[in-house]
């Protein structure tokens, strides 16, 4: 093939080609960029809404691992520990009581349902002080493993639980004594 065009117009052809490339390689790099900012405020928008919605999810099973009736229990308790506290300021210094119960009602499962604390403080030093806990366990397993738990809390000296406890094997009314460290 003969090439009839003048150098001056070859030059003025290829500087046209070559603008016009960059024009179009411009745009599509352009077009490339806009489109990859698109899908990054796509995926930073669901990525937060995901986040709000297992924040949401994780409160709501904090809420409802703690029951109405724990949670009342728990104000009593603090309630009836800052009056106590206010009459024994003379006395010896105690370990804090209400944690210990808390912390108590926090290791009980479903199945046992707690009726009441008797807490006997023992005025002598060598004495450990003896926290009484009746309630009412729905199965011999569960309140095996509620004494378990019990032992494990570093706060407890001794966990007297009477075989009498295990008779039953179901709806089974327990009585557990626990003596305090000092």
């Amino acid at each position: 093939m003969i090439n009839l065009l003048p150098l001056e117009n070859k030059k003025a052809l290829k500087k046209e080609y070559l603008r016009r490339f960059i024009i179009v390689a411009g745009a599509g790099l352009f077009l490339i960029i806009i489109f990859l900012l698109l899908i990054a405020v796509i995926i930073f928008f669901t990525a937060n809404s995901q986040k709000r919605l297992y924040e949401e999810r994780f409160s709501f099973a904090i809420k409802k691992l703690r029951s109405p009736e724990d949670q009342e229990i728990i104000n009593f308790i603090s309630d009836v520990n800052s009056k106590i506290s206010n009459l024994n300021q003379y006395q010896k210094p105690k370990s804090d009581i209400s944690q210990l119960i808390e912390e108590i009602i926090y290791l009980k499962s479903d199945d046992i349902k707690i009726n009441s604390f008797l807490y006997q403080a023992n005025g002598e030093k060598d004495d450990a002080d003896t926290i009484t806990i009746t309630g009412l366990s729905k199965t011999r397993r569960s309140l095996s493993d509620f004494s378990d738990n019990l032992r494990k809390i570093p706060e407890i000296k001794d966990v007297v639980s009477p075989i009498s406890n295990f008779l039953r094997s179901e709806n089974v009314e327990f009585n557990i004594s626990i003596k305090i460290n000092e």
